[in-house]
């Protein structure tokens, strides 16, 4: 039973590089590449307090959803109960849509 070991350092792994904060420098560089970004907004927009609390509150949404890497996905109807997906079963991703869909018309 290795994987729980795996499993754990894994996500101690996930974590260090989800905390690790990128120099402003080096973000400031590759959105330069961006055709048409407004860089001056995105400046201000990362340094905006309000946007700030807005992620956190995100990310805590996704943590609280269960949702522990990327992509991924929360599938249902407003208001009713969401299912979590990920890219790794893209057969059930499109069979959660399909229910959806025809649940809809």
């Amino acid at each position: 039973m290795r994987s729980a070991p795996c499993s754990r350092t894994s996500r101690r792994a996930q974590t260090r590089w989800a905390n690790r904060r990128l120099p402003d420098a080096y973000l400031q560089g590759i959105a330069s590449q961006f055709t048409g970004l407004d860089l001056a907004r995105w400046t201000s927009d990362r340094r905006d307090p309000e946007l700030a609390n807005e992620i956190a509150g995100d990310a805590r949404a996704a943590e609280n959803a269960g949702l522990t890497g990327t992509p991924s996905f929360l599938i249902g109807a407003s208001g009713d109960a969401m299912s979590r997906y990920s890219s790794s079963d893209p057969t059930s991703f499109d069979a959660a849509i399909d229910g959806l869909l025809k649940g809809a018309a």
